[in-house]
């Protein structure tokens, strides 16, 4: 009975495999769709700080893929970063054991030629990270969720652009 039952489970599994489905908002490498309109026509602004640097990286990265920005790019895209930890768990001994991490970035949109706010939001992601015995563990382990959520958080901005782009020129 067990090999039939491993039997038709293998085949429903290989024929559910090659049915074609893709994600709605995302392709298969997990980055967002980004429209093509808005490919190399969106400049990036300059964001203080190390973890504005990693969200100018990410921005750039999504919307000029193949680095095709155009000289004078119609687009600007202006975003604030704020990095907030939060202590989660605290151990029997008082000690703090999780942290949260919240990072919210105000952006907006801007045409270039008129100076004028096209499109703004908020976008807010979390993450959270344990603290280790070893204080230098306890900092990669920070570092790399701020990166995460950093990066989440460019996917998030660039598919709110994609979406109002794509709206915008359907409209027209």
């Amino acid at each position: 009975m067990s090999l039939l039952r491993s039997l038709v489970l293998s085949i429903v599994l290989l024929s559910l495999s090659s049915c074609g489905f893709e994600p709605v908002y995302g392709n298969r490498q997990g980055n967002p769709v980004v429209n093509s309109a808005m490919l190399g026509n969106v400049s990036v602004g300059p964001i203080s700080g190390r973890d504005g640097q990693i969200l100018k990286i990410a921005l750039e990265d999504y919307l000029n893929p193949a680095s095709a920005q155009k000289a004078n790019p119609p687009y600007r895209l202006d975003a604030t970063l704020v990095k907030t930890i939060i202590p989660g768990v605290v151990g029997s001994d008082a000690s703090i054991e999780r942290y949260s991490v919240a990072i919210e970035s105000k952006f907006s949109l801007i045409d270039a030629g008129s100076g004028r706010s096209v499109y703004s939001g908020t976008a807010k992601r979390f993450g959270s990270y344990s603290r280790s015995k070893s204080d230098f563990s306890t900092f990669v382990a920070e570092t790399d969720v701020t990166k995460q959520t950093i990066e989440e958080l460019a996917a998030d901005i660039v598919t709110r652009i994609s979406a109002l782009s794509i709206s915008r020129s359907s409209s027209m």
